[in-house]
């Protein structure tokens, strides 16, 4: 086994080729592990970094006359070199990159890393993919526009990293030399060694390390014995234990509330590097900064059952905790900071908590899809603070306000929405926990003395759901409900109207109603009915002799208004400052939104701001900062979506010289060319948004007739 070497020193030999065996995945590495590793060379070259470790590289070696290498573990990272280099030379040869020092002879660069010009047989290339991947990547080496295949993820890449040093400070000789300083763990496998199990070995066996495990190595590792000790004891195992031993989500969450984006899980680690490269604050005050926020955390996602000395508040978290769904953590997080900060009473809190749990509620009542429930929570606070910057208001007020403003799959459901789905929901088409939630609160509603914990009862099993029209109807059910029983039973049976809370749902069965409400004998038991139920749920049913059309209409009624005195309707007393701008992120923007009449007066991209008159200007300045960052992927869109081309056409304007983006539309559809340019060049949408003038002040729909004739 051989110990460590720079990349350089393992790609050196003109009769070197690296072989990637049939078995192994196509070329997988995606954008965001191209910029990492970029960031990580231009770091290692600004900082002048004697070495930076790239990991392991197995091999085995297919021939002793030339040096075959049959590579086990490591292809990713070779091809990505390969493709990093290449796209250097290639940038210095058309001009798009400035060579550097002279002493570096990029023809030299070229024979050592990407070609075997002394091996024996036809193939001098130095990387050989598999097939699926040769031909793009041979497209690229001999630079074959007309056999380039654009879907590959080598062509993707190569572009990708192409824009990248374009755009970057860089020379050729500063790439060329920190690649010369990544350092890499060799292994050569004997012919005692079975690759089969050494692969596996290094990719299977054993549970893999969790997201939280690399960020706690990243924070405590390079810290000296004593130091690292204290840190881990004062401020990591608290966190570990206040997040239930897997901290992986509460760091999700608290990037999100830093970065005011949401973190893939695969990729929390290195987002969790980016920010601490980004605010680079130490290592205590990081930590500390997490143990804060994970405390607010615990409150959230697992507060402790309500008893009779329990707080308004806590009783308010735990009614949401029993959601199942976290989605909103960032934004309590954050809450719970500033209120703390602000020394809020626990009445100020309790305030927002309702709003939070009403746009909950009416939302779960009306179907809304909850997908967009994540990237509202994200910025929620951000969007509050903001817009309190703009209107005389306090926090609660300007949160109903900015929830209120809310379309399409993100809107706050009004009251004629709330009613006529309340009538015909299906709850048994509600998720689970969504589902004890709503019969929770519609079971112990406002009261500060209730504590049985309603919902945690039904999901054991301990109460049930019970239909009192029952799923299966007997003759003598049919002759209850009358002639129209069939309708009845199909619109009725799973709403609110007709579901109440038992004990004992396996024994009330489909048996009359009557019976159930009085109780009967089973077993020489005796089953307590509805009239002895302790739930007030079950209220009004002890009140009638029959139940049909009328008693289920009547209850209905009934419930609406409790569900409406739970979850009234908020309204705001905001008022904006005259003269002052909505401010829309793309990540707000879902299908349902409407900029009908909406005028743009300005768009922040990545934090720096561009006034413009319209949206077609909007559109263009966007695309030319799009191309100037990774002209690559911008000319691929263009030449596999609509919305960008590489030609002139009828609507389109021109960007730059090949790049043609459609403007002879409306707004809806320049959003969703954005949308798709934010997918391909893999950048977050929040980093984008508009500054728009009052409602009515202009109309888009003018922009669009006016360019199209």
């Amino acid at each position: 086994m051989d110990g460590s070497r720079s990349i350089d020193q393992f790609f050196s030999g003109k009769r070197t080729q690296f072989i990637i065996p049939i078995y192994q995945r196509k070329y997988a590495w995606k954008k965001q592990h191209c910029k990492r590793l970029l960031d990580d060379l231009i770091k290692v070259h600004v900082q002048d970094r004697p070495s930076h470790f790239f990991g392991t590289i197995v091999y085995t070696k297919m021939s002793t006359a030339d040096n075959l290498l049959i590579i086990i573990d490591g292809q990713q990272r070779l091809t990505t070199i390969s493709l990093l280099l290449l796209a250097g030379l290639h940038a210095v040869e058309k001009g798009d990159m400035e060579p550097g020092v002279s002493n570096i002879k990029e023809e030299e660069v070229r024979t050592d890393f990407l070609l075997a010009p002394h091996i024996r047989g036809e193939r001098r290339v130095k990387l050989v993919p598999i097939d699926d991947d040769r031909q793009a990547y041979d497209a690229l080496i001999q630079g074959d526009e007309a056999q380039v295949v654009e879907t590959s993820g080598m062509t993707i890449n190569y572009r990708y990293f192409y824009g990248l040093l374009k755009n970057s400070q860089l020379t050729f000789s500063d790439l060329y030399y920190a690649i010369c300083r990544l350092r890499i763990i060799e292994i050569c496998l004997t012919g005692d060694d079975d690759p089969q199990l050494i692969f596996e070995s290094l990719n299977s066996c054993g549970k893999d390390l969790e997201e939280a495990d690399k960020v706690r190595n990243y924070l405590l590792m390079n810290l000296d014995g004593e130091t690292q000790k204290d840190y881990y004891n004062c401020y990591w195992k608290p966190i570990e234990q206040l997040t239930g031993g897997d901290p992986s989500m509460f760091i999700r969450d608290y990037l999100t509330i830093k970065r005011r984006r949401i973190p893939k899980l695969d990729d929390l680690y290195f987002d969790f590097k980016d920010y601490d490269a980004e605010c680079a604050p130490n290592r205590r005050d990081l930590l500390a900064d997490l143990l804060k926020y994970a405390r607010y955390y615990k409150h959230i996602s697992s507060p402790s059952s309500p008893t009779p000395n329990t707080s308004r508040l806590e009783r308010q978290l735990w009614q949401l905790s029993n959601l199942g769904s976290l989605v909103h953590a960032p934004f309590l997080m954050e809450m719970l900071s500033y209120a703390d900060e602000n020394h809020w009473t626990d009445d100020e809190r309790g305030k927002i908590l309702s709003v939070v749990e009403a746009f909950w509620a009416r939302r779960i009542i009306c179907g809304v899809a909850a997908n967009a429930m994540a990237r509202i929570f994200a910025s929620l606070h951000y969007d509050i603070l903001r817009m309190m910057q703009k209107g005389n208001c306090d926090y609660a007020n300007t949160l109903k306000y900015v929830l209120l403003q809310k379309e399409g799959t993100s809107r706050f459901p009004r009251d004629e929405e709330l009613c006529n789905e309340f009538a015909v929901r299906d709850v048994y088409k509600i998720p689970r926990d969504y589902r004890c939630f709503l019969f929770e609160r519609m079971e112990n509603g406002l009261s500060l003395e209730a504590h049985d914990d309603v919902a945690g009862k039904i999901k054991c099993g301990q109460y049930t759901i019970e239909h009192i029209m029952p799923q299966s109807l007997t003759l003598q059910w049919r002759k209850e409900l009358g002639d129209d029983w069939a309708e009845i039973h199909a619109r009725y049976l799973n709403s609110f109207a007709n579901l109440t809370l038992t004990a004992y749902n396996s024994s009330y069965g489909n048996k009359p109603f009557l019976t159930k409400k009085q109780g009967f004998t089973k077993n020489g038991k005796k089953v307590p009915g509805f009239n002895e139920s302790g739930f007030h749920l079950s209220e009004y049913v002890k009140t009638c002799e029959h139940w049909g059309l009328k008693e289920m209409e009547e209850r209905g009624r009934r419930l609406l208004a409790k569900f409406l005195e739970l979850w009234p309707m908020p309204t705001s007393t905001y008022v904006a400052q005259e003269g002052s701008y909505d401010i829309l992120s793309l990540d707000s923007i879902d299908e349902g939104s409407s900029l009908t009449g909406r005028a743009i007066a300005a768009f922040t991209y990545n934090g720096a701001r561009y006034q413009v008159g319209s949206w077609k200007e909007m559109l263009t300045s966007l695309c030319m900062l799009l191309y100037q960052e990774d002209s690559g992927t911008m000319l691929n869109i263009a030449l596999q979506t609509d919305g960008l081309d590489t030609e002139p056409r009828r609507y389109y304007t021109m960007v730059t010289d090949g790049l043609y983006v459609l403007t002879g539309c409306d707004t809806r559809t320049k959003i969703d060319t954005i949308n798709r340019m934010f997918d391909e060049c893999d950048i977050h949408r929040s980093l984008l948004e508009f500054e728009l003038r009052p409602s009515g002040s202009a109309s888009d729909q003018l922009e669009f007739d006016a360019e199209a004739e």
